[in-house]
């Protein structure tokens, strides 16, 4: 990215501060960037515009003393607030436990066929080691249905195990696509 984009984009994502700071702020990068050899190189180390922005207004947000006069105006703006979230409040308040509860439905449907298959495949992992201990108690009997115990409890209990195992696998990816995606929500929200 070159010298003048990289400065005009930082100065996009600075639009809400006061043009003093704004000024200040791109007087300094646009120095640092004419004195560097590389401006590509530089510009990768700074990291994005986006990134330089945020770390700007943070830096200003620490530095500033708040005034009377933004109290005030802060005083009214959370007052302006309270009062809209007030009239709001009988139907956001329904709407939010709506939201809510479609969510949760939508998670418990995606997890219930799971959990059952999982569950059925904790039975036949059961059902296949009492089929094997049935096949050793009837050893003393008839050899073809010690076999058929036997044979029927391992194949059983395989398919139990490789049915576990898929069951596993999916709710290991289903949680990591949750994850990242309550992650990037979190992050999206906290940038802007």
């Amino acid at each position: 990215m070159n010298k003048e984009k990289y400065l005009s984009e930082l100065k996009h994502c600075l639009r809400g501060l006061p043009k003093s700071d704004i000024n200040d702020a791109l007087e300094y990068y646009e120095g640092y960037l004419t004195d560097a050899d590389d401006v590509t190189s530089v510009t990768s180390q700074l990291g994005t515009p986006r990134e330089v922005a945020a770390k700007i207004m943070a830096e200003l947000a620490m530095q500033k003393p708040i005034n009377e006069e933004s109290k005030k105006r802060s005083n009214w703006k959370i007052m302006w607030g309270l009062i809209l979230g007030i009239f709001a409040a009988p139907v956001a308040i329904p709407v939010a436990v709506a939201v809510i509860v479609v969510v949760i439905a939508m998670l418990i449907g995606l997890f219930v066929p799971l959990v059952s298959v999982g569950a059925a495949s904790v039975g036949l992992i059961a059902g296949g080691i009492g089929s094997i201990i049935v096949g050793f108690m009837a050893i003393t009997q008839n050899i073809g249905m010690v076999l058929m115990y036997l044979g029927g409890g391992l194949m059983i209990l395989g398919a139990g195990i490789v049915l576990l195992k898929i069951i596993i696998v999916l709710l290991r990816f289903i949680i990591r696509l949750i994850t990242k995606f309550v992650a990037k929500v979190i992050l999206r929200r906290n940038v802007k």
